[in-house]
């Protein structure tokens, strides 16, 4: 989210907009200390954790177009599934995913890889 589109914003809008993402802006009167309330809020690190495995989410990556577009597909790939674990995680996470489910061999389990990016998203989106 870019400061300049928050400051163009109307005091309303900012209201409105503030509702929407969760941020608390009851009782601020300057818009710019709403647009600051608004930024820590989308732009904050949650830690969530699945099958033992602790992850990193940007909460503004909740909010991007590229992976609400992947969920609403009706016929989604491992390969959709591999691009949302991107967009919501980072490549260097996923790859700690796959090391996690991976067995000695090296095979990753794709069910279990798809659990946790599952569960992740789904404590993700909680604390959204």
């Amino acid at each position: 989210m870019r400061r300049a589109v928050l400051e163009a914003m109307t005091s309303e809008e900012l209201d409105q907009y503030a509702a929407a993402v969760g941020a608390k802006v009851d009782g601020l009167d300057v818009d710019r200390a709403k647009v600051d309330a608004i930024l820590t809020r989308v732009n904050r690190t949650e830690k969530v954790t699945a099958a033992g495995l602790t992850l990193e989410v940007e909460m503004a990556n909740l909010n991007d177009l590229r992976l609400a577009e992947l969920q609403a597909k009706d016929d989604k790939t491992i390969s959709d599934l591999v691009e949302m674990a991107d967009c919501l995680f980072g490549e260097a996470q996923v790859e700690r995913i796959k090391e996690h489910v991976a067995d000695d061999d090296g095979h990753v389990d794709a069910v279990l890889f798809a659990f946790i990016i599952g569960k992740a998203f789904e404590a993700a989106s909680e604390k959204n």
